[in-house]
């Protein structure tokens, strides 16, 4: 998208727009519905982890309800690999979960208020994530300055 012109990035982002409203049209035929963030297809970055909340967003913003998103997200990607020991916190299954603050079925972008995280069976609080993330952001500066 480096050196496109104004026109076409405006274009496709029209196209875009588009397209996405047509989401509650696909929701009610019963097509499944997954939510990814494998493309920057509005701009050339893709955020890790921030991506699927933005994705959830604008999943809602063009007509999904919450919940629909959410199993956009969690369940219908599972389950179109086959992936049958995800999706569900239930015995015999792998459960990761992220626990929040605010309830994402009444606001999605609740998402982003992530309390703690189990992962693997180990709980990360909010203090062990904000640690991460700054190591994260040293760690980035320090290969910053060596460019």
């Amino acid at each position: 998208m480096t050196g496109e012109s104004a026109e076409v990035t405006q274009a496709r982002k029209d196209n875009y727009k588009k397209v996405s409203s047509l989401l509650p049209m696909i929701q009610k035929s019963g097509m499944k519905i997954m939510a990814g963030t494998d493309a920057g297809y509005l701009n050339t970055y893709d955020i890790p982890s921030l991506a699927i909340h933005m994705k959830l967003q604008k999943l809602v913003e063009f007509g999904l309800t919450p919940q629909e998103a959410l199993i956009a997200s969690v369940i219908n990607g599972t389950n179109y690999f086959g992936f049958t020991d995800f999706g569900s916190v239930e015995t015999g299954k792998n459960a990761n979960l992220i626990l929040l603050n605010r309830n994402p079925l009444e606001d999605i972008s609740a998402t982003l208020s992530i309390e703690d995280v189990i992962k693997d069976g180990k709980i990360y609080s909010r203090e062990e994530l904000d640690s991460m993330l700054n190591q994260i952001k040293i760690w980035v500066a320090d290969k910053e300055s060596i460019n």
